[in-house]
């Protein structure tokens, strides 16, 4: 010894006396022999007094072969300090070590075992005959020949057991267990190698700081905590099988860290997480991965309150052959925000995970997804939601916030399926629902039922887009996914939108709606759009009541199919169906071609009245090359005051406009106009029907225009105004007009500015043509002569003729709507 040196002071092992004489152990090696103890069969029973082992000490169990059970237990009431060094010789035995005052492990301490390590200061060890070895006095125990199974808490506050740049190994394939009052690991590993991990805090908190738990190949995990507290840490199942990970937990607090593990071939289970609250953030989460050919790991998440943010997730990824694993959460509030998400991914051959979640409350802004998503060429999985209310604030173009199903750029499969049901949803400054493609695999289908549903954009601003929507993009052959949304309300306003849309090779879905009302205003849109080769889907909606309003905003405010400039394919029709339907401030209901293909129909139907307003526009036009649609308008009253009903086609034919009304048709300072630079059959033909027209200040225009009349002039049945009333009032600074025909039927009068329009009734509409079928069918279509006064009926009851039952054909107009086929039955 060095003079001025103090001696290393070790610790002591020290037995209590209760199974022999009391016996002290010290020295840089201390060896703990059977003899010291008692054994029971494969039990070999130890107790102490004292238990602790010394920096740069090493104190091993040792016994005969036969042993698979050390039992040691420490009585003296006080904690057990592990820093050095504890091991066992005997190469299949595992070690349960109880001291009811503590244990810690720390400062470079090592726990290694060749089998099982079970460490806990519960008061009892229980054995698998229902026997109980006590540890928490000197008493004579009763020693059994029986296994041991767990650990007993007897009540009170259970200590702890602490690990502090500490490390606890065991054999491969054996079992790491710790049940305390609390756990705490900080720089700490546990579990190495181990098979079955199971983490007890009885009433108390398990903390993990900058530490990890389990690794390949363990497999089984098993954890129970007041508060599990991660913080840069993880607890890694390695391989999952058949037992998965189970988590039962009053909360779950998790920072940059993470809870996972891999999917084994024949996996049943996953991981499953039981919780009152958890709050998810940091770059870390709950995750499964599938590599090869696995089944993939499923997900099951089941809390009161659920917080991921920050970077924080909870999902499956697969990246061979094998499917994601399916993610399945259960909350009351779920809140998301901060880059958080939930959901699946696939970037190889197998297909992403299904996403369900059944939820109170859902909440996300900035940046947070809900998403199945494949980047390989297997198809990306469903996302169903069920909720009270789902709330979704967004931020900008290029960080969606929202739930999205996608086929990603360089995947070959198909996106994924939407499912919504919930009694209101809310979309806000930039926040989505959408299905996305960028291959040639199919965008998903978009279901959205609901009481209430409101999206609210950003006003003009052009930095984000807040929507429902489908879309293909510039390098995706992929179809459109269909937009299908019912509910009893729907407002967009500030540039919210329901659109599907392509702008590659594929076709655009369709966008159906059913509502009790809809309501678009400043800027909103509804429809579908082409911006390249493939088609715009088709427009259906019905609602018992529709309002367009683009109120001061400079956007368009739109029900809409169009083709826009650039693109080749054809815009798509557009039919609505409501009890009552309002065009104003330039609110707009069209089929548009600003490209190369044709625009589409529009038919609208409304029951009570159809109004438009200070320039509200019901129009089809193809401002190209490509044709104009039909526009169809029924119901019982149409009234325009200052709106334009317009079927153009600025670089060949022209559409219809066919307009009819149960009672009346009354148009004050509103332009009804088809024109068309190219001649064809039944080119810009326009015709009103009704029992009562009124026009004042207003202008009924057909018109073929441009120098490419087709060998033989203009065929009779084009460009023909003709109106069809028992009464037809006409203002003197009114204008009828078309340049091959025009037909004014019924009692004609010829007033002043101040025109009012009658409130009569004569006879439904559909008794005064014979065959109101042949009105729209493109086959046999009902024609109109030119006789001029005095060639209708006198009765307003007897049926008008139609071709198909004898007209004369000389010099007719045909009616025909070309998009808006006779209904079945």
């Amino acid at each position: 010894m060095l003079l001025g040196a103090a001696p290393v002071a070790l610790a002591q092992v020290t037995t209590d006396g209760s199974m022999g004489p009391v016996v002290t152990l010290d020295g840089p090696e201390v060896e703990i022999g059977a003899g010291l103890g008692r054994q029971r069969g494969a039990n070999l029973f130890h107790s102490f007094a004292k238990f602790d082992v010394a920096p740069g000490q090493t104190t091993s169990f040792t016994g005969p072969d036969s042993v698979r059970h050390v039992l040691a237990r420490v009585t003296g009431g006080d904690p057990s300090t592990i820093r050095g060094l504890l091991t066992s010789t005997m190469p299949q035995a595992d070690l349960w070590l109880a001291n009811p005052a503590g244990i810690t492990v720390s400062d470079g301490g090592v726990v290694d075992v060749p089998g099982g390590l079970h460490l806990s200061t519960a008061g009892e060890i229980r054995m698998a005959d229902g026997s109980r070895f006590a540890t928490g006095s000197a008493a004579p125990p009763v020693l059994s020949v029986a296994a041991p199974e767990s650990f007993g808490f007897l009540g009170g506050d259970p200590a702890s057991v602490t690990l502090d740049r500490a490390e606890l190994r065991v054999g491969a394939g054996g079992t790491l267990e710790i049940a305390a009052g609390d756990i705490a690991l900080t720089d700490s590993t546990a579990g190495l190698r181990a098979k079955t991990i199971r983490l007890r805090a009885a009433g108390g908190d398990l903390t993990l700081a900058s530490s990890g738990v389990g690794e390949e190949p363990a497999a089984n995990v098993a954890v129970e905590a007041s508060r599990l507290i991660m913080t840069d840490s993880r607890i890694d199942a390695g391989s999952i099988d058949e037992a998965g990970m189970r988590f039962a937990l009053g909360e779950l607090l998790m920072a940059a860290s993470r809870i996972g593990g891999a999917a084994v071939e024949g996996a049943t289970a996953g991981i499953l997480v039981e919780a009152d609250r958890i709050a998810i953030g940091g770059d870390g989460g709950v995750l499964t991965l599938t590599e090869g050919d696995a089944a993939g790991a499923s997900i099951r998440v089941a809390a009161r309150a659920m917080d991921i943010r920050a970077g924080g997730r909870i999902g499956s990824i697969a990246s061979g052959g094998g499917d994601a694993g399916p993610v399945d959460v259960d909350v009351g509030a779920l809140a998301m925000s901060e880059r958080g998400e939930l959901g699946s991914l696939s970037s190889g051959s197998g297909r992403a995970g299904a996403v369900r979640i059944d939820a109170g409350t859902i909440d996300m802004a900035t940046s947070a997804l809900i998403a199945s998503v494949t980047s390989g060429s297997g198809a990306a999985g469903s996302v169903a939601i069920t909720a009270d209310r789902i709330d979704i604030t967004g931020e900008a173009i290029d960080k969606p916030t929202g739930v999205t199903a996608q086929a990603a750029p360089g995947s070959t499969g198909p996106a994924g399926t939407i499912s919504i049901e919930t009694g209101s949803l809310s979309l806000r400054n930039g926040g989505r629902v959408e299905s996305l493609t960028f291959g040639p695999g199919a965008a998903g289908t978009i279901s959205v039922d609901a009481k209430r549903i409101e999206i609210v954009g950003v006003g003009d601003s052009n930095e984000s887009v807040t929507s429902i929507t489908t879309r293909t993009a510039p390098q995706s052959s992929g179809s459109g996914g269909a937009i299908f949304v019912v509910a009893d309300e729907i407002a967009l306003s500030e540039g919210g939108e329901i659109e599907s849309s392509t702008t590659g090779t594929g076709d655009a879905g369709a966008v159906l709606i059913d509502a009790g009302s809809l309501r678009l205003e400043r800027g909103a849109f509804v429809g579908t759009a082409t911006l390249g080769p493939g088609a715009a889907g088709g427009v259906l909606v019905r609602a018992g009541t529709i309002l367009v309003d683009r109120g001061d905003t400079g956007r368009p405010t739109v029900i809409s199919a169009e083709s826009v400039p650039g693109a080749s394919g054809d815009a798509g029709d557009v039919l609505i169906q409501a009890r009552r339907i309002t065009l104003k401030r330039a609110g707009s209901i069209e089929s548009t071609s600003s490209g190369t293909g044709n625009a589409g129909g529009v038919a609208i139907a409304a029951t009570e009245e159809l109004r438009l307003e200070s320039l509200g526009t019901v129009s089809s036009t193809a401002l190209q090359s490509g044709t104009a649609g039909d526009v169809v308008l029924g119901g019982k009253r149409i009234v325009a005051d200052q709106g334009a009903i317009i079927t153009a086609g600025l670089g060949n034919t022209g559409g219809r406009i066919v307009m009819g009304a149960d009672r009346s048709i009354y148009l004050a300072r509103t332009l009804v106009t088809s024109s068309a630079v190219n001649v064809g059959e039944a080119t810009s033909v326009i015709v009103l029907q009704a029992p009562a027209i009124a026009l004042n200040r207003s202008a009924v225009l057909s018109t073929l225009e441009g120098s490419n009349p087709r060998p033989g002039g203009i065929p009779a049945d084009s460009a023909a105004a003709v109106l069809l009333a028992d009464v037809a009032v006409v203002s003197t600074d009114s204008v009828v007009l078309g340049t091959n025909t025009t037909f004014i039927g019924g009692l004609d009068s010829e007033i002043g500015n101040d025109l009012q329009a009658p409130d009569v009734v004569l006879g439904p509409t559909d008794t005064l043509i014979a065959d109101r079928c042949s009105v729209t069918g493109a086959e046999d279509r009902s024609t109109f002569r030119q006789i001029g006064r005095g060639g209708l009926p006198p009765s307003p009851d007897t049926p008008l003729a139609s071709a198909s039952r004898g007209a004369p054909a000389e010099r007719s107009a045909s009616v025909a709507a070309r998009t808006a086929d006779c209904p079945k039955g």
